[in-house]
């Protein structure tokens, strides 16, 4: 897997560009890669760019996933929104999974399949310019 990253405060943003397969070992390495950069910025969005990637997730990796989060908000992280950008059918269905599983953990995690659509659900502004880096990540 590879991937990019670029933490915007001045738009309260996590940019995230993922290429390959997507492991559990490798996703969580670089979360906490962003939460130790990011500091203490509560509440940041988080917009995953997966439309050149795949996910290697089973029911155990789900659970982890839940675990993680909320063991980081009993920590005092505060988690903002994350939108996934994918066109993957599976991806979509982990997001789903993710949600239904989580009902004592507040994951926001939607998907979308264009970033368009992610921004409209955020309301963010600046639209141009996130696709734009997006893009230039993606380069």
């Amino acid at each position: 897997m590879t991937t990019r990253y670029a933490i915007l405060p001045e738009l309260n943003l996590i940019l995230y560009v993922c290429e390959g397969v997507i492991t559990r070992e490798e996703f969580y390495s670089v979360q906490e890669e962003v939460i130790h950069r990011k500091g203490d910025v509560p509440h940041m969005v988080s917009i995953l760019d997966l439309t050149r990637a795949s996910l290697d997730f089973n029911l155990d990796d789900m659970k982890y996933a839940i675990e993680w989060s909320r063991t980081k908000m009993e920590q005092g992280h505060k988690f903002g929104p994350m939108v996934i950008i994918t066109l993957d059918k599976g991806i979509k269905l982990v997001v789903d999974t993710l949600n239904l599983m989580s009902t004592k953990v507040d994951m926001d995690i939607k998907a979308f399949g264009s970033i368009e659509q992610a921004i409209a659900y955020l309301g963010l502004d600046h639209q141009q310019q996130i696709v734009d880096a997006i893009v230039s990540m993606q380069n």
